[in-house]
């Protein structure tokens, strides 16, 4: 076992599903997009986790696949933010104000170019 491995056996399920958000923060930043959805995924599937610490992974992962242009998957995880109970004001502000922007997105590109 690799002394990440032990030190993670050591923590508390709380305790890894921060460490695995932070670790996604890390990862998006760097590029990692797959490896940081996959890190926000495993956060927002964790069953003891803080519903702020899993309403930020699931804003965090619609901006990457907003990115990545699944447009629909985005705008549901939005969604889930504006549903969880224990979510802050803030990060639900967040996601209202992202759901906004796509919204404002798709009609611009459904009305075609300006004349």
């Amino acid at each position: 076992m690799s002394i990440l491995g032990w030190l993670r056996g050591r923590f508390s399920s709380r305790d890894q599903a921060n460490w695995q958000y932070r670790r996604g923060l890390i990862r998006a930043k760097a590029g990692r997009t797959v490896a940081a959805m996959q890190d926000y995924s495993d956060v927002i599937e964790a069953s003891e986790v803080d519903p702020n610490v899993r309403a930020m992974a699931r804003y965090n992962r619609a901006l990457l696949l907003w990115s990545s242009g699944d447009e629909a998957e985005a705008i549901k995880d939005l969604n889930q933010v504006l549903e969880e109970s224990g979510a802050s004001e803030q990060v639900k502000t967040e996601a209202r104000r992202k759901l906004l922007r796509i919204s404002r997105t798709t009609e611009r590109a459904e009305q075609g170019p300006q004349q």
